[in-house]
């Protein structure tokens, strides 16, 4: 899939964390990237470590996030999601949080 433009930089997040028994720390910027619907596919875009946390790619809605038991990142992910629906991208970066 090619991507015609990258949209403005919308939140940004900090997490340390325990990978595979080894402590990793990483800063992620989040950008809106406007694209034609597609259905996603779990062969082409993580690499082999990344398949070991990944069980498939799916779209989600924020109340299908909300409700669900599964783990997303950021843990608010539903509500910024919401946020970004209602007010559009946020004049600077937000913080999401872990």
């Amino acid at each position: 899939m090619a991507v015609a433009s990258i949209g403005p930089l919308i939140w940004r997040r900090h997490h340390t964390f325990d990978w595979n028994g080894q402590m990793l720390s990483q800063d992620e910027d989040f950008y809106l990237v406007p694209v034609d619907q597609f259905e996603p596919d779990i062969q082409a875009n993580p690499s082999k470590t990344e398949l070991m946390a990944f069980r498939r790619f799916r779209w989600w809605t924020p109340e299908e996030i909300r409700v669900s038991r599964d783990v997303f990142a950021p843990r608010l992910l539903a509500e910024h999601l919401l946020a970004l629906i209602q007010h559009g991208p946020p004049e600077v970066p937000i913080d999401v949080g872990i």
